[in-house]
Parts: C-alpha cells; sequence; structure tokens
C-alpha cells in the first residue's frame, strides 16, 4: 500500500511538471508579426456632425480575453451612428504571425476609429502587449497616425496600459492621449466625440 502511494505522488509529481513545461513552452512560443498586409477599399470619407469636434486622432478598440470584434462592435456602431467618428480600419493579428490591414483611409480623414482583433484571444498578456505594439507602430508608418486614444474591454483596457508603460519611450509609436474602458463609455455612447478628441477627462471604469 506505501509503494502504491509513492508511486501515485510520484505520477501526480511528473504530470504537474510536464504541465508547467508545456505552459512555459507556450508562453515562450509567443507569435511574433512575419508579415504586414495592407487590404484597403476605395470608398468617400464619412462627414462628421458639425456639433463634434473633429480631429485626425485615431481611436483604438481592443478586446479583452476571449473576446473578438463582437467586443466592440456596439461602441463602433453608435459612434458612427451619431456621427461622432468613422470606422476606419480592422486590424487582425494572426496565429500565423501575419498582421493585415483591411478598411478604408484617407490622410485627411477625422476620427476615425481603428478596431484590433487578435486571433488567439487565449494568448499570454505579454503577447497581446506586444501585437499591440506593432499594430501602433504600423498605424504611423504606413498610416501616418501621430497620436490616439484607446478604448479597451476587459483585460484589452490593461493591455492598452502596459503597452504604454512598456514602450513609452519609443519614438515609432504615435502619441497616447486618452485611455477608456468599455463601461463608462457605454454608458454615456454621445460623449464618445469628447473621448476621441481629448477633451474629456480620462474615463474609469466604476
Amino acid at each position: 500500500m506505501k509503494q502504491m502511494r509513492t508511486g501515485t505522488r510520484l505520477l501526480l509529481l511528473t504530470f504537474v511538471i510536464v504541465a508547467a513545461i508545456v505552459l512555459l513552452g507556450a508562453r515562450n512560443s509567443d507569435t511574433k508579426i512575419t508579415k504586414v498586409t495592407s487590404q484597403l477599399t476605395s470608398r468617400s470619407v464619412r462627414g462628421i456632425k458639425q456639433q463634434y469636434q473633429q480631429s485626425k486622432t485615431a481611436t483604438i478598440f481592443l478586446h479583452g480575453y476571449n473576446g473578438g470584434a463582437y467586443s466592440t462592435n456596439y461602441l463602433i456602431h453608435k459612434a458612427e451612428q451619431t456621427g461622432a467618428a468613422q470606422k476606419a480600419l480592422v486590424v487582425h493579428v494572426y496565429k500565423n504571425g501575419v498582421m493585415a490591414f483591411k478598411g478604408y483611409w484617407q490622410r485627411s480623414i477625422k476620427n476615425p476609429m481603428v478596431q484590433v482583433v487578435f486571433q488567439d484571444n487565449h494568448a499570454s498578456q505579454k503577447a497581446q502587449i506586444y501585437w499591440l505594439h506593432q499594430v501602433l507602430v504600423q498605424l504611423k508608418a504606413k498610416y501616418g497616425v501621430t497620436g490616439y486614444n484607446a478604448v479597451g474591454h476587459s483585460l484589452g483596457a490593461n493591455d492598452i496600459i502596459n503597452q504604454a508603460l512598456k514602450y513609452g519611450h519609443d519614438k515609432s509609436l504615435p502619441t497616447l492621449h486618452k485611455v477608456g474602458d468599455d463601461r463608462r463609455t457605454v454608458r454615456w455612447p454621445d460623449r464618445f466625440s469628447e473621448y476621441a478628441n481629448g477633451s474629456a477627462g480620462t474615463p474609469t471604469g466604476s
């Protein structure tokens, strides 16, 4: 009986060690961006209603853990519906390392919204922060975005803050103006343009 207990403990210990190795290996094999693609369509820029402030500052929307485009679709749709902003780009980061920009863009676009979607929505936060950083680098280099605001859903808000803390010194990034979580923005969707243009106080959850 004693030998059986010892054998069971050894099996459990082995299982724990193997599981830890697998988890660590998964974290160390986080997908790196190896290719950036752009698939833009010609489309006339939507006008922003006069009661809203207008600027070239982009607003980034990022979902949380286990989330996707559906996590931020409501906010984006509401902003477009009220004429406060216009959806310009969707950025997909795929598991194979491809970052794909889809939508339309003009240098003169006002109050543009950019939706970011991670295919691997269970990735480590380290990976998500890296992916977000790469998205922002491309937005400045290829699309001329020099300033942005960001709205995060759940863990997405943490990713935005941690990206800014880790890479805030990086001159290849656009400047972060305001950060919001989706809870407050949902409650006051008609104030979206204030966040989009930096005239409102930094929104926080409550």
